[in-house]
């Protein structure tokens, strides 16, 4: 159960205006009046109370001076309530997973001496909990954590359990040290990874529609850390593709413009990247009416770099076969 404004709108507590809105926005859309027609009064009932709750949330948070009072008494709570870690784990997949060796999102690139998406110092962490997503082996879950590890605990969490809880303390670290961007950068990956398996997952679930904003979440994250580390094209590409997705799930086209302007840029400074060229040919792949011919290019590039037996040329090559079948 929601215990705060942040809870209820599915929003982290640093979250930006702009998730909040979004947030917000998918709220209305599932209390709609419209939809709650031919329920039972019970349950309309139980619905207009969580519409209350959730417009009253909304009227604190979008207003900065009421919001800042509001985080106030919240840091007062924290003091004094007992520590813990927010466990939020997905429900069960229920055998809907997509099959072994799907790829829709590449694994991350190799690690570099600046803030990238790869960073491998918990490789034991991390293998751990990949094995308990085989059907996500060849997507960029939980490969890219640098400085996080999951706490001690007495039951055996899931793998999407610890990865919240890696999301709990990269949000802390990001309020620990504000200036480091490879922190930025993994809070960013992990808000990423967190929405990313539900779309593989469950790509047409109210879960997934609830998670979008942290789309958003992320590319603010993004942003904090190509502030302080300019230049960092990898991080832009990261932006563009959290753009794109948002854009496509929440069937906004102005985020998938932006999210294209970002990828365009990104692969301009980076022609030998292919992650970035794979997002690039999903998000041609996003805009309205598609731009098949674009994506299948940039795809062929991911072909082209190479070597041929790599995830990128394997995961690109079955997309440019997907456009051909369809």
């Amino acid at each position: 159960m929601a215990t705060n404004h942040y809870e209820l709108l599915r929003v982290a507590r640093d979250a930006d205006q702009a998730a909040i809105e979004a947030a917000w926005q998918l709220a209305l859309e599932q209390y709609a009046p419209e939809r709650l027609a031919g329920m039972a009064d019970e349950l309309r009932v139980l619905a207009a109370e969580r519409r209350d709750a959730l417009a009253a949330a909304y009227a604190v948070l979008r207003d900065p001076a009421a919001r800042q009072r509001y985080d106030a008494t919240l840091a007062a709570a924290d003091l004094t309530a007992e520590p813990g870690y927010d466990y939020r784990p997905l429900p069960p997949a229920g055998r809907s997973e997509r099959a072994r060796g799907f790829a829709d999102q590449p694994l991350a690139p190799p690690a570099a001496a600046s803030p990238t998406r790869a960073s491998f110092t918990l490789v034991g962490a991390i293998i751990a909990i990949c094995i308990l997503l085989p059907a996500l082996l060849f997507s960029a879950v939980i490969t890219n954590v640098s400085t996080l590890q999951p706490p001690a605990a007495t039951a055996t969490p899931s793998a999407l359990d610890q990865l919240e809880t890696l999301i709990t303390q990269a949000r802390a670290a990001t309020q620990q040290e504000p200036d480091n961007a490879q922190i930025w950068v993994d809070y960013a990956n992990l808000l990423y990874d967190s929405v990313q398996v539900v779309r593989e997952q469950q790509p047409d679930s109210v879960l997934y529609q609830q998670r979008l904003p942290r789309w958003l979440e992320a590319i603010a994250a993004y942003r904090r850390a190509l502030e302080l580390a300019p230049g960092e094209e990898r991080i832009r590409a990261e932006i563009g593709a959290s753009a794109c997705y948002y854009g496509d799930g929440a069937a906004d086209r102005r985020y998938v413009e932006e999210g294209l302007a970002e990828l365009q840029r990104a692969t301009a400074a980076l022609p030998d990247d292919p992650r970035a060229w794979l997002n690039l040919g999903f998000c041609y792949t996003a805009t309205q009416p598609p731009q098949r011919d674009a994506a299948i290019a940039a795809w062929q590039r991911v072909v082209a770099i190479g070597p041929p037996d790599s995830v990128y040329a394997i995961e690109a090559q079955r997309l440019i076969d997907a456009q051909g079948d369809s």
